[in-house]
């Protein structure tokens, strides 16, 4: 009975865990609504082999034929109550060294001023279109000019600020590869939430240790009072507590060692103040009960 009650107690903390961390982290949801729709297409230079000049949005692009990659960002913002947004469009090249681990250049161009406004709602809608030779150039100058083989990406972000709140969406483009993978990455402040099993862990192991203390405790009591039901007679209550000084103390954990004790040497334990002791010669048996 009591290995079924203590899995039930389990999984209803790990619930009551669950429930708590998914309730603080869908705050901001409720805070904030966003529709992200941005977007890109990949215009290529006139050549023999694809048949559209335009390609839609996938991974992968032959990096030679690209002439333009045009981007529209459409992002629109709901907010409970007004907020400030600030907002900017930002491309900007960045060269990393020893296997891409070090950044060694970087280089902002900026596509869309600053822009701000206050309300509930905000809309973005605009569109770049990036001229890949034109970055590529600046890439291969910096490399050239101090002989560096590097890896270098082009990342054009909206930066948007909604209060104290930072996020963004960024468009990844490498431009000294011959296969080009561009991928989108965005951060929103109101993401869905992420289950994290450490915080999960944590809470779980939390309430199952104040219920495992509880369970224990009641347990304790109710033992005891049984105890104390069963051996009645071997008890006698005192008006002050003895004289110890002479007397070697040994503190028992458990009521049931000082009955056996007791019940052993044939003599009656005495108790004030919830503090219970049993005296055989010159050592003193003594239990606390909590």
């Amino acid at each position: 009975m009591k290995y079924k009650l203590f899995t039930i107690l389990i999984i209803i903390t790990f619930l009551i865990s669950l429930l708590c961390f998914l309730k603080s982290n869908r705050k901001a949801e409720r805070e904030y609504q966003i529709n992200n729709q941005t977007d890109y297409e990949v215009i290529l230079k006139p050549n023999i082999f694809f048949t559209k000049e335009n390609l839609p949005a996938s991974d992968y692009y032959v990096s030679k034929a690209i002439k333009d990659i045009k981007i529209n960002f459409k992002y629109s913002l709901k907010a409970r109550k007004d907020s400030l947004y600030t907002y900017s469009i930002k491309a900007s090249l960045n060269s990393y060294a020893d296997n891409g681990t070090k950044l060694v250049w970087h280089k902002d161009f900026n596509l869309e001023q600053r822009q701000s406004s206050k309300g509930k709602t905000l809309d973005i809608n605009k569109t770049v279109t990036l001229d890949y030779d034109y970055y590529l150039n600046y890439a291969k100058a910096f490399a050239e000019s101090f002989n560096l083989n590097a890896e270098t990406y082009l990342n054009v972000k909206l930066a948007l600020k909604v209060n104290n709140k930072n996020t963004y969406v960024q468009i990844a483009i490498p431009i000294n590869e011959d296969i080009a993978e561009i991928t989108q990455e965005d951060k929103s402040i109101c993401e869905k939430p992420k289950i994290s099993l450490t915080k999960i862990g944590f809470y779980s192991f939390f309430f199952i240790g104040i219920i495992l203390i509880t369970i224990r405790l009641s347990f304790r009591k109710e033992k005891e009072a049984t105890l104390l039901k069963k051996y009645q007679d071997l008890f006698i209550a005192i008006t002050s507590k003895p004289d110890l000084t002479h007397l070697q103390i040994l503190y028992l954990t458990k009521l049931q060692d000082l009955i056996n004790i007791a019940l052993d040497n044939r003599t009656n334990i005495f108790y004030k103040d919830n503090i219970y002791y049993v005296i055989i010669s010159n050592v003193c048996y003594l239990y606390k009960k909590e």
